[in-house]
């Protein structure tokens, strides 16, 4: 009780760590995908130069259809060999971030709406469509004012409970009866000193 009659936040300080800290308040961009991918089956661990050239033949012409109007979805159900196929190649929403590099920077280059390059991948032929995206946009204030005031109080009331602590800790006139424990507690007290 004395220590919480002592901590307090105001309004001020919580707009001031809102603003300082918007990253934690803000959600990250996410897409929706649709994909399309012709696999290239490997035997044996070897590539079949004459089945690549195939399913190379077999994207390129689903990517023709998509651009030439056909539905993007309609053609990832009919010839797909993803598992999204069966939902017409629906892939998301998923945050950009949680995208491999190589397929962050394909999508990055797309408008929403846009259909990528043909791609080889370890699976196969992919073509990849942005079907959306969502910008980053920080939770309104107003919505975090409470868990700020509740966290940063937290945060404040254990920093004042432990210089409370070693306030006591430091006026105390210990008298130790068992040179271990003096040990483990001086061990302890090291330990919490340097944060480990």
């Amino acid at each position: 009780v004395e220590i919480l009659g002592r901590v307090s936040i105001t309004d001020i300080e919580a707009r001031e760590y809102y603003d300082t800290h918007l990253e934690e308040f803000t959600n990250p961009v996410t897409v929706t995908l649709r994909e399309i991918l012709i696999a290239v089956p490997a035997e044996g661990g070897a590539l079949n130069v004459a089945r690549d050239n195939q399913a190379k033949a077999a994207a390129a012409a689903a990517r023709a259809r998509v651009l030439a109007g056909d539905d993007f979805g309609q053609v990832a159900s009919e010839v797909s060999d993803a598992a999204s196929g069966a939902n017409g190649g629906l892939i998301g929403p998923i945050a950009l971030a949680d995208l491999a590099e190589s397929v962050r920077e394909q999508i990055e280059a797309l408008e929403v709406g846009a259909v990528g390059q043909l791609e080889r991948t370890t699976a196969g032929y992919q073509i990849l469509k942005l079907a959306s995206a969502t910008h980053p946009t920080p939770t309104p204030f107003d919505d975090v004012r409470e868990s700020i005031l509740d966290n940063v109080f937290n945060e404040r009331r254990l920093r004042a409970l432990a210089e409370y602590l070693n306030k006591l800790r430091d006026e105390a006139i210990i008298e130790w009866k068992d040179e271990g424990l003096r040990e483990a507690y001086e061990q302890r007290l090291a330990e919490e000193t340097s944060g480990t």
